[in-house]
């Protein structure tokens, strides 16, 4: 934490009573200290309601991006309880859904922390993403039932067209490197998207894994 870290968040649930969360910028540094990433500009607003989170959430994933970035009110662990111990690796996603369902959240885009990168961290550990993309179906669900009726159809074309490919790509990538547990399960994950895997692997092909061409968040109010 930087040295302003404390101070500032307290100010901001102090001035902003409502917020039962609060999450702030981050910095990125390497082993070494160095800042590899610095925050970059945001736009998310600095009080988000619950209609805007699921939104939010939904098009881009877990709202702070870490959980080392939050401040949570006690109040709130009463009203909703702990983190989901089932979980191993989106338990905090988990967590922010239920929290943004009731309170609204705020945002510092002022960066307060720096978040270490490195090779031995859990996220990158074999098997941790195939983990994170089967427990993150029925997040997803989840915020697709709090979404403006507007916004449904576009979200499931979204979550078939810019998630498969994704899941595609990590179950080839495990297959090439043997690791076939990894594979099976992103694969059958993917093949829960009722998308033809023909028509996956020419999009996947031909847009260069989403490099040339992806599908953008749609909001709304």
């Amino acid at each position: 934490m930087k040295a302003s870290c404390l101070k500032t968040e307290a100010e901001f649930v102090q001035t902003h009573p409502s917020v039962g969360m609060v999450y702030c910028a981050v910095d990125t540094i390497n082993e070494h200290g160095r800042i590899t990433f610095p925050a970059p500009a945001d736009p998310t607003p600095e009080i988000i309601d619950p209609d805007l989170a699921a939104q939010i959430m939904f098009f881009h994933g877990s709202i702070a991006g870490n959980i080392a970035n939050v401040l949570l009110r006690r109040k709130v662990l009463d009203d909703i309880g702990f983190f989901r111990e089932d979980l191993k690796v989106s338990a905090d996603f988990e967590m922010w859904v239920r929290v943004s369902a009731l309170h609204t959240i705020g945002h510092i885009g002022q960066p307060l922390i720096q978040l270490r990168n490195h090779g031995g961290q859990f996220s990158r550990a074999k098997g941790s993403y195939a983990a994170s993309i089967r427990e993150e179906q029925e997040i997803y669900k989840r915020l697709q039932q709090r979404l403006p009726a507007e916004l449904i159809a576009y979200s499931r074309k979204y979550h078939r067209w810019h998630r498969g490919p994704m899941y595609w790509h990590h179950a080839v990538r495990c297959f090439l490197e043997h690791d076939w547990k990894s594979a099976f399960h992103s694969y059958q994950t993917f093949r829960q998207l009722r998308v033809n895997p023909i028509l996956m692997a020419i999009f996947w092909l031909f847009t260069a894994n989403q490099r040339l061409f992806r599908l953008k968040p749609k909001f709304t109010g």
